[in-house]
């Protein structure tokens, strides 16, 4: 999980519990789209995603994983037809 979601516990706004619950989604999110540990760009567009998700409510483990795979998709797509077009 990237340290700035780290930073979000520890200044409270996520408990131990809530961070453990979304560094698991995280890392299955990562591994289900074929994220590499080297693709920092990739991992943070993920990350961001699963906060979107459990941000807006979501606590179901497999729709939290859901809603981050939708919300990563558009940013994911676009990162790519930039590095095409470079």
């Amino acid at each position: 999980m990237p340290q700035t979601l780290r930073n979000l516990t520890e200044r409270g706004v996520y408990d131990a519990e809530a961070l453990a619950t979304l560094e698991c989604i995280y890392l299955a999110v990562c591994g289900m789209l074929d994220i590499g540990c080297d693709d920092l760009d990739g991992r943070h567009i993920i990350a961001k995603a699963v906060l979107f998700a459990f941000d807006r409510g979501t606590r179901d483990i497999d729709q939290l994983k859901a809603a981050a795979i939708i919300a990563s998709k558009t940013p994911l797509l676009e990162r790519g037809r930039q590095r095409t077009a470079a």
